[in-house]
């Protein structure tokens, strides 16, 4: 029995580590299999944007704080994050973690003006100010479930629709089909919705299944192959449905 237990919680957390678990001595996870550090940078700057539309008075921060704001903020986080740990150097890299810090703060803001604050954070860190906050961060406090779900959703519908009418400019849509293979890294940490200990490691595979079929997505949509992301992102869709199915449909 303890020598099967012992087998099963290597096999887990290996299949952890791949996904990118954060476990001190590890081999850390090769982020540029995902999208590249500049992309990502990217991704950061355009949330940002979205940040500054909510936060333009406050009036929007009202209409946006409960759900719109958490989910941006948690996203940027988890992107500053994957910069933070990221294999490839980028200009991002050393004030990455003071980003992370600031779209937590942004999370948790109380009032128009904490938020405001927050925000403020964020652009000086994007904008290259380290405040020297720690590179290290556990995956499972960047963002909560419900702004991950929602953010998955939205992006995921973008995709869909692309079933019917692929685009000549693919941009935004790779940009989509990386968010969502890196938002499997937070997803595979945070098991709260794992009822039975015994079912994690099919908690974690079906989120790396996720992340190795958007990542082929993305890949299908650089190479304006519509055969290959119509395949890619059913696979990805496969996924999803059965991780609802065996934990949040119950």
């Amino acid at each position: 029995m303890l020598k099967n237990a012992v087998s099963f919680n290597l096999g887990l957390l290996a299949l952890i580590l791949s996904i990118g678990g954060n476990v001190a001595g590890a081999e850390p996870v090769k982020f540029s299999t995902i999208a590249s550090a500049k992309e990502m940078a990217e991704e950061i700057s355009a949330k940002v944007a979205l940040v500054e539309k909510s936060l333009a008075d406050e009036e929007s921060y009202n209409k946006d704080k409960k759900r719109t704001l958490p989910r941006e903020a948690g996203t940027i986080a988890v992107l500053a994050q994957a910069v933070a740990e990221h294999d490839e150097d980028s200009d991002l890299k050393k004030s990455a973690p003071d980003v992370r810090e600031g779209a937590i703060a942004l999370q948790k803001a109380g009032s128009y003006d904490d938020a405001k604050k927050a925000l403020e954070s964020i652009k000086s860190a994007v904008g290259g100010t380290s405040n020297g906050a720690k590179p290290e961060a556990e995956w499972n406090a960047l963002i909560s479930m419900d702004s991950m779900m929602a953010e998955v959703q939205s992006r995921n519908a973008k995709l869909s629709r692309l079933k019917r009418k692929f685009p000549d400019d693919t941009t935004e849509a790779v940009r989509h089909a990386q968010v969502l293979a890196l938002l499997a890294v937070p997803m595979a940490a945070d098991t709260h919705e794992v009822k039975d200990a015994a079912k994690t490691g099919d908690w974690v595979a079906q989120a790396k299944a996720m992340q190795d079929a958007m990542t082929e997505t993305a890949a299908a949509l650089k190479a304006k192959d519509a055969d290959a992301f119509k395949k890619a992102f059913a696979i990805a869709a496969q996924s999803c449905k059965k991780c609802h199915e065996e934990f949040r449909d119950h």
